[in-house]
């Protein structure tokens, strides 16, 4: 069941993979086999002990991260794969890892935005906990008034959950946040050396905008691959003229990948 407790703990996910990254980063430059990095990494919070017990069973066995990444679907998601896979192949792994903790980084910053958000509506539901059964504590019932505020709050704190996920996911797909999601995914994923379509396949599903994911499925992967990125993504909802306009200068000058940077981080700053 979502609580409140767990919906409010999964907030911390962007910063929790970004710690990841950024130790498997230092580890890796310093000449650590994935296998050893993971031992030494110590107790790793939820969101990251599959990840941890995948890459180290899979260099146990001697695989490739590629394969141990593709074996373990539950434990990295589309985004995370494919830059690790890209990284890779291109042997530029050690830029990849910075390449996603910067990316986990930025998302963590949006999701503390969303807890600032939800702290005024949190305290005000469990002070209603409180203050609404007061008359029974006034009228000379402390333990009817116990029972009912303890039992409200309980109830707040069990079935929250749902209430923090919805709040989160709003406050997520309030524009411009699936744009600066996009930006900022396309971007990495170009750092990263994937190919034109590939990159913008994964940073649509990073955006989580269904409109948009399903407008680059609707355009295809050939499309994707032969023409370019203003012409396959023109009418694509979401993206504004800045959008276009910075994209437009990235294609000239052929610096796709840090004009879009550029432009996620403008964006994000833009809209506290």
């Amino acid at each position: 069941m979502a609580t409140w407790r767990s919906e409010w703990a999964a907030l911390d996910r962007g910063r929790e993979r970004a710690a990841f990254y950024r130790a498997w980063h230092a580890a890796y430059r310093a000449g650590f086999p994935h296998g050893k990095t993971m031992r030494v990494l110590g107790p790793q919070p939820a969101s990251v002990q599959e990840a941890v017990a995948a890459i180290g069973a899979g260099s146990a066995r001697g695989e490739a991260l590629t394969d141990i990444v593709r074996r373990a679907p539950e434990a990295f998601d589309a985004f995370e794969a494919g830059i690790l896979e890209a990284g890779e192949a291109a042997g530029a792994l050690e830029g990849a890892l910075r390449l996603l903790a910067e990316h986990f980084t930025a998302q963590d910053r949006l999701m503390q935005r969303v807890r600032r958000q939800m702290a005024y509506p949190m305290s005000t539901a469990v002070a209603a906990c409180v203050i609404a059964p007061m008359p029974l504590l006034v009228f000379g019932s402390p333990l009817a008034y116990a029972l009912v505020a303890g039992g409200a709050v309980s109830v707040l704190f069990l079935q929250g959950g749902a209430f923090v996920r919805r709040v989160a996911d709003r406050f997520a797909s309030r524009p411009p946040r699936p744009l600066v999601r996009f930006t900022r995914a396309l971007a990495t994923a170009l750092a990263a050396g994937l190919p034109l379509d590939r990159a913008a396949t994964l940073a649509a599903g990073a955006s989580g905008d269904a409109a948009l994911v399903a407008h680059v499925a609707r355009v295809g992967v050939r499309r994707l691959a032969t023409a370019s990125l203003s012409e396959t993504l023109r009418g694509a909802p979401g993206l504004t003229r800045d959008f276009f306009a910075m994209l437009a200068v990235a294609e000239v000058s052929g610096n796709l990948d840090g004009s879009l940077g550029k432009l996620a981080a403008l964006l994000d700053d833009a809209f506290p």
